[in-house]
C-alpha cells in the first residue's frame, strides 16, 4: 500500500525511491528513523519487512507514526467515522475563536472544533491516532502547499484540494493507514544486532544517537 500524499514541507516522498535505492546494498535488520516527520521514509522501509523505530519531536507528527508505523491491522471503520461526525454538545470553540478567518472559514473552523472533541472521547490509542493523523492531513491538504505562515487566500487556485471541504479531506484520510513496530529512539539504543541509524538523512553511530533523546515525545 503506497503512503498517502500530504503537503507536509520537508517531505522526502518524493526522494524514497532514491532513497531506498541508495541504501539497498547495505544488510540491516532494522531502521531508526529519528526525525520521522511525514513517516513516509519509515514507512517505506516498513514495507520492505524491516523493522522500524520512528521518532519525532512534534506531536502531530508522532500521531502519524503512531497511526501508518506502529498501527498494523486497526482501521477506522464506519461506525468511528459516524462517531467522529456526529454533533457533540461538549464542543469548545477554541478554534472558532481563536483562528477565525485566518486558515479556514467559520464552518470549516467549526468542523475542527467538533471533530478534536469527538476524538477526545476515542478509547482506543491507535483509532485516536488514525483520527488525529487524518485531521492534519486535512488541514495541510486545504492549505495552499501545505503551510500555515501566511493567512487568509494568498496563493489559492484552482487545484482539487483547495476546493474539497475539510471535512472531504478528512474523510478521504481514513483510508490510508496499515502499519508495523513500535517507536521510540531509546528502544533502538539498546538493539542488538544490525541497525542503520538514519538521522537527518546521515548514518551516525549508536554513540552521536543518545544525544537525541530529548527529542522523544512524552
Amino acid at each position: 500500500m503506497s503512503f498517502p500524499p500530504t503537503k507536509y514541507m520537508g517531505s522526502k516522498r518524493a526522494l524514497l525511491p532514491f532513497i531506498l535505492n541508495s541504501i539497498a546494498h547495505l544488510k540491516f535488520d532494522s531502521v531508526l528513523d529519528a526525525f520521522s516527520g511525514s513517516a513516509c521514509v519509515a514507512y517505506g522501509f516498513k514495507q520492505r519487512g524491516h523493522q522500524v523505530h520512528s521518532n519525532d519531536f512534534l506531536r502531530f507528527a508522532f500521531r502519524v507514526a503512531h497511526a501508518t508505523i506502529e498501527n498494523n491491522n486497526t482501521r477506522l471503520d464506519e461506525d468511528d467515522l459516524s462517531q467522529l461526525l456526529r454533533r457533540n454538545r461538549k464542543a469548545k470553540t477554541f478554534i472558532q475563536e481563536t483562528f477565525a478567518d485566518l486558515y479556514f472559514n467559520a464552518e470549516e473552523d467549526a468542523f475542527l472544533d467538533n471533530l478534536w472533541a469527538n476524538i477526545q472521547e476515542m478509547t482506543n490509542p491507535l483509532k485516536r491516532s488514525l483520527a488525529l493523523a487524518s485531521a492534519c492531513r486535512a488541514a495541510m491538504k486545504k492549505r495552499p502547499r501545505g503551510i500555515f505562515t501566511f493567512t487568509g487566500k494568498k496563493g489559492w487556485d484552482g487545484r482539487n484540494d483547495l476546493k474539497l471541504t475539510l471535512r472531504e479531506q478528512f474523510l478521504d484520510g481514513p483510508s490510508l493507514c496499515k502499519s508495523t513496530f513500535r517507536l521510540r529512539l531509546h528502544e533502538a539504543l539498546s538493539l542488538c544486532g544490525r541497525t542503520v541509524y538514519l538521522l537527518g538523512g546521515c548514518r551516525i553511530n549508536a554513540q552521536d544517537a543518545h544525544k537525541e533523546d530529548s527529542l522523544l515525545p512524552d
